[in-house]
């Protein structure tokens, strides 16, 4: 009997889905795998793309790397993890193309899944993180006078050089700031 699309998408769709009874399908399943790989929902494709790699057949390098060209980086890590399930010589394909991907995770699970070690792996996922975080931009002096700094809260209402602080005498008197008192 012939597995259908309905059947493989049935095994996946669950949070958590039975990955032994999805293997069990046999590459049969793995026309439907590459599909929803190449398909429009990431979390499927990243279950399919693991899936595959239970699978470890030719057809599933292909899938891998169809994963592992894909826009979402969970599938990317999904792509990544299944290169520990599949033979050497499959997974190196797959490692390769991964080792260069843009995105940290994915390159550190794709280097753990290789056997490299963890604190190698994380310092170069954190450097990368480190280094990809903007500058923070400078505030914009547009509308401001002369004399006026932009980090300066100005909704107070206050001119610039003017103080906050009122004089106690005046204060005292009931004077508004910059009043003075009538003789």
């Amino acid at each position: 009997m012939a597995i259908t699309f309905e059947q493989v998408r049935a095994v996946l769709i669950p949070e958590e889905p039975d990955y032994a009874a999805a293997a069990a399908l046999g590459t049969e399943a793995l026309p439907h795998l590459k599909s929803m790989v190449e398909g429009g929902e990431p979390m499927l494709a990243a279950k399919a793309a693991y899936v595959a790699s239970l699978i470890d057949d030719e057809g599933s390098v292909d899938i891998l790397m169809a994963a592992a060209a894909h826009s979402e980086p969970s599938v990317r890590v999904a792509a990544a993890a299944g290169t520990r399930n599949l033979a050497q010589g499959r997974a190196e394909a797959v490692q390769a193309t991964l080792a260069e991907d843009e995105d940290a995770g994915v390159r550190a699970k794709n280097a753990q899944a290789a056997g490299r070690d963890d604190a190698e792996i994380w310092a170069s996922a954190e450097a990368t993180v480190e280094s990809a975080e903007p500058e923070p931009e400078p505030p914009s002096t547009e509308g401001l006078m002369p004399g006026e700094r932009a980090d300066v809260d100005l909704a107070e209402g206050m001119m610039p050089g003017e103080s906050a602080v009122v004089p106690q005498a005046i204060a005292a008197e009931g004077l508004m700031p910059g009043e003075r008192p009538h003789d």
